[in-house]
């Protein structure tokens, strides 16, 4: 069963120290954030004294960002839910579960998620860094975008800036569905504070290796997916020195309210500057950095589209 959670922050405090309960709060959110199915924050704010809701205690700045990480990963999460469901897959594992041939089998304080992240839980008072380690093949540090090549023990920092965060790792050639968040977002589906929503695609991709991805998507209220009420898109990505393509296949199916175009925007990991980006043949602008970024603007959704980038 990949549905469970720890109730994060816990609902009665009394018994926790009241000099450390709000650095051990901060990082329970920040594993519930990951790693809970659902995340569920359980608070008792009946009192100042016994406070348990993350804007309250802890770092409310660390709790948001952990927080809003997770809600800009929920089209990742949502596609590892359903392949749980049509084909009994993890949505958290166990590093042996991927790396069965890698010496990783004892460590239990980090987890996959799904088959291309890697998280490392901390529950420690005190500590800056976490030595991690990375099973074989080439990693992206989650926040930095720095590229390390595993096998290898990494020791790495657990706050930037003021901000504590969870170490975090994303395998070459991932292919990450991504939601639009910022301080007006009020839930998955991409509903906004002034009732618009605001439901793009968002495919983060990471360079150094070739996959595939199938983006799953429903109504978001009904079980009418059990009934085929189900979208489903194929993200097919060649990688090579020379030539990065990228092709998203027209969308299959349909759903309530579904939308014929969608925003499309592509972020690059990994990717040295092209020399140009094409989509369907023709020339796209994109704006150069450690992360490269391509807003295609408008796309209809059942047409097929491939983009490519020559180095």
């Amino acid at each position: 069963d990949s549905y469970y959670g720890s109730d994060g922050g816990g609902f009665y405090r009394e018994e926790a120290p009241r000099d450390t309960y709000p650095e051990v709060y901060t990082q329970w959110f920040a594993n519930s954030c990951a790693i809970d199915i659902p995340l569920r924050v359980h608070c008792k704010n009946i009192t100042k004294e016994y406070e348990t809701a993350p804007d309250r205690i802890g770092h409310r700045a660390s709790n948001l960002a952990n927080l809003r990480q997770r809600y800009e990963l929920l089209p990742y999460y949502y596609d590892l839910a359903h392949r749980a469901w049509a084909a009994a897959e993890p949505i958290i594992a166990p590093l042996f579960y991927y790396f069965t041939d890698d010496e990783v089998r004892v460590m239990g304080d980090q987890k996959m998620l799904g088959p291309n992240m890697l998280v490392a839980n901390v529950a420690k008072l005190g500590i800056k860094t976490k030595n991690v380690y990375l099973p074989t093949g080439l990693w992206y540090d989650y926040h930095s975008q720095e590229s390390l090549q595993g096998p290898a023990w990494q020791e790495r920092p657990l706050y930037q800036g003021d901000l504590f965060r969870l170490p975090t790792f994303v395998r070459a050639g991932a292919i990450l569905p991504k939601a639009w968040v910022d301080h007006h977002s009020r839930d998955a589906l991409g509903l906004r504070a002034d009732g618009s929503r605001r439901d793009d695609w968002i495919l983060e991709i990471y360079a150094g290796a070739s996959s595939s991805w199938t983006l799953h998507e429903d109504d978001g209220e009904t079980t009418a997916y059990l009934n085929g009420g189900l979208a489903t898109t194929l993200v097919q990505q060649d990688w090579s020195q020379e030539t990065w393509r990228i092709e998203l296949h027209p969308t299959q199916g349909q759903y309530a309210h579904m939308p014929e175009t969608r925003r499309l925007c592509l972020r690059l990991v990994g990717a040295k500057t092209p020399l140009a980006i094409t989509l369907n043949g023709q020339a796209v602008a994109f704006q150069e950095g450690v992360v490269l970024e391509v807003d295609a603007g408008e796309q209809p959704v059942r047409e097929r589209k491939v983009f490519v980038l020559q180095f």
